[in-house]
């Protein structure tokens, strides 16, 4: 999640800030990849990169929500 948010031009302060924030979130994304890593050979290779394309989807997705709502305020 941290190179997406600073692909987004995020500074230390706001990428805590919003890792805080969706921590419901980090911690899903987190038990995804873990449980992968369970799975012998197969989920070593495949693991971390469906647990990079989740957590990037999922940032994308709360900042796209988070404008959204900005933008009806």
């Amino acid at each position: 999640m941290d190179y997406t948010l600073a692909r987004h031009s995020f500074s230390v302060k706001e990428s805590l800030e919003f890792s805080s924030s969706h921590s419901g979130l980090l911690t899903g994304v987190g038990m995804g990849f873990v449980l992968l890593l369970f799975v012998p050979v197969v989920g070593w290779a495949i693991g971390p990169t469906i647990g990079v394309i989740a957590s990037t989807l999922a940032v994308v997705r709360c900042l796209s929500d988070h404008q959204k709502k900005k933008k009806e305020s």
